[in-house]
């Protein structure tokens, strides 16, 4: 019996969820307005969840946090990561 038929379980959805990685731009203006409406959305989802009962039960990590401690020389952020606290 050949098994190559069988797909793993999850593999299809998986192959949905993959993302592209970050765009490339050649114009240097265009990248700078994507790199400033990524780092506002972000802004915005953690003042939501700041906002709402969640603050209680979630506690931020990954990337939002260097920023924090130490600004410009970190790397900018690219999503938020949360753990239940």
């Amino acid at each position: 019996m050949d098994p190559g038929w069988i797909t793993p379980p999850g593999q299809r959805s998986r192959d949905r969820r993959i993302r592209p990685g970050k765009p490339e731009f050649t114009d240097p203006v265009q990248a700078d307005r994507w790199r400033t409406l990524r780092r506002t959305a972000l802004d915005h989802a953690l003042a939501l969840v700041a906002a709402s009962p969640l603050r209680e039960k979630l506690v931020l990590r990954g990337s939002m946090l260097p920023p924090a401690w130490a600004g410009e020389q970190a790397r900018a952020p690219g999503d938020l990561d949360w753990v239940l606290g």
